[in-house]
């Protein structure tokens, strides 16, 4: 991602975002991890990488994500800070096949954080839920709907090994 594509990543979110005491952690996905990406409709599998690290003010995180298949590798950014809504956070994302923002608003649960679209105009719903297994692993599920909700299908399965 460019810098100035970064730059207005960043700028959004800050907009978008109020003051939050004592935001719910999500440090449990800092680092770096490693695993497999399986797509849902045929059982492939795609080697794939995350980074993840607290912004520097510490009130958020920035996530590179990279899978790797035939052809070019996919890549993702996502910048997360918590929301002005209690126990809530908004997570900007972008990748390498679109040239806006999806719009996502997470809730936490302890060791599972379920992230919504609320991108204004999309034409289907979108769920990523990200889970912690332990110290270190995690897996991570995007459901999508084309009915408003009423039913949901998997479109990938993200499972992560933290590396050492």
């Amino acid at each position: 991602m460019d810098a100035g594509r970064l730059a207005l990543l960043l700028l959004l979110l800050s907009a978008c975002r109020g003051p939050s005491p004592s935001p719910p952690t999500l440090d449990w996905l800092l680092g770096d991890w490693q695993g497999v990406r399986r797509d849902a409709s045929d059982g492939t599998e795609a080697p794939m990488t995350v980074h993840v690290e607290s912004l520097s003010e510490g009130r958020g995180q920035v996530e590179r994500i990279q899978v790797s298949g035939a052809g070019t590798p996919y890549v993702g950014f996502a910048v997360r800070v918590p929301s002005d809504t209690s126990g809530r956070w908004l997570m900007l994302y972008t990748n390498m096949k679109r040239e806006t923002f999806a719009r996502l608003e997470g809730r936490i649960e302890t060791d599972r954080v379920t992230w919504d679209s609320v991108t204004p105009g999309r034409t289907r719903e979108s769920r990523l839920v990200m889970e912690r297994l332990d110290d270190s692993r995690c897996k991570r599920t995007q459901r999508f709907s084309e009915d408003g909700g009423s039913t949901w299908k998997v479109m990938f399965t993200d499972e992560l090994e933290r590396k050492k």
